[in-house]
């Protein structure tokens, strides 16, 4: 169980520090459950998914694409990835090219993310966008149309990346957060209770392009 956090504008979603039990039989049921709770909790479960009109503007996408552009150019002098990625690596899984990633140990995922991704080039675009700071702008959107949710606890935090490298070297990430609510001074009864939350970052990343990025969210 994640620890209940408090919603304001400043949600770090990397902030549960959720243990995963080390029971190897556990891992494994978790393992063969994951194809299932992915298709429940990432399509079947949510909510309509709306597009954040006000940051997805052309001047805040432009700022949007100029820090990540900066951060890369940074980061392809390294040897190492961006330290963002897989920090969120206790609560997430990573769909790349339809593998799955997932296990209470990043070393474990780190290492089957570059034997999945061997490119260099691709790993460090990956690692660069595939992290919780990447949703947000869709988070901040989510919080401008419902500013009463800063009422509620967020429990059961969870991210989802899905990334696919495409036939023309053009990487397609989608960047998913799925939350639960709570408000215990709020009735069951009462109508406009909300129980959970998505905040989504779609990115098309092309080789010799900018970039393009959408954000949306959903609440019910």
């Amino acid at each position: 169980m994640y620890d209940a956090i408090r919603i304001d504008d400043n949600l770090n979603l990397d902030s549960n520090n959720h243990i995963i039990p080390k029971n190897k039989k556990f891992q494994s049921r978790t393992q063969k459950s994951l194809e299932k709770s992915y298709y429940e909790d990432f399509i079947a479960k949510n909510g309509s998914w709306t597009v954040s009109t006000q940051f997805n503007s052309s001047k805040n996408i432009k700022n949007a694409i100029n820090i990540f552009k900066e951060q890369y150019q940074d980061e392809k002098s390294k040897e190492t990835l961006d330290k963002n990625f897989m920090s969120d690596y206790y609560s997430s899984l990573f769909i790349i090219n339809n593998h799955l990633i997932f296990s209470a140990d990043k070393q474990s995922m780190m290492a089957d993310f570059k034997r999945i991704v061997p490119n260099i080039d691709h790993q460090k675009l990956i690692s660069l966008y595939a992290n919780p700071n990447i949703v947000h702008q869709a988070y901040l959107q989510l919080i401008a149309e419902h500013s009463e949710i800063t009422q509620y606890q967020v429990n059961n935090s969870r991210s989802i990346y899905k990334v696919d490298i495409l036939d023309d070297g053009a990487i397609k990430l989608i960047a998913t957060n799925l939350s639960d609510l709570e408000n215990n001074n709020i009735s069951d009864n009462d109508i406009n209770k909300y129980h959970s939350f998505g905040i989504r970052a779609t990115v098309i990343i092309y080789p010799n392009a900018l970039p393009i990025i959408k954000y949306s969210h959903f609440i019910k």
